[in-house]
């Protein structure tokens, strides 16, 4: 294998792929439930209101997440997931001010 070349992602036999339409949503219910659980916390956030919030139907927010719990469950790995794929691709820095950032 060439050390230069880039490995190659093979598509995944049977994993089903999202509707545009479905990823519209979970992308707004997850940025709205984020919203509200840090204005309000989690106790005093109603699926309603973030329904409201993300501009969907409560049916929608309930056949994609369930329950409250699997959202914050959700929205914890998204965060997760988006602060590991900056803080691993970010900009590149010298020593110097990595050093000072870490400090």
């Amino acid at each position: 294998m060439n050390p230069h070349s880039h490995p190659i992602e093979l598509p995944v036999v049977g994993a089903p792929s999202e509707r545009s339409d479905a990823a519209r949503n979970r992308i707004l219910i997850l940025a709205a439930a984020a919203r509200l659980f840090a204005k309000n916390e989690v106790s005093c956030t109603s699926m309603d209101a973030i329904a409201v919030e993300a501009g969907v139907g409560k049916g929608t927010l309930f056949r994609r997440f369930g329950d409250r719990a699997s959202l914050v469950f959700a929205v914890l790995d998204s965060t997760a997931r988006e602060f590991q794929d900056c803080f691993i691709s970010g900009p590149p820095r010298s020593g110097r001010v990595r050093l000072r950032s870490s400090v």
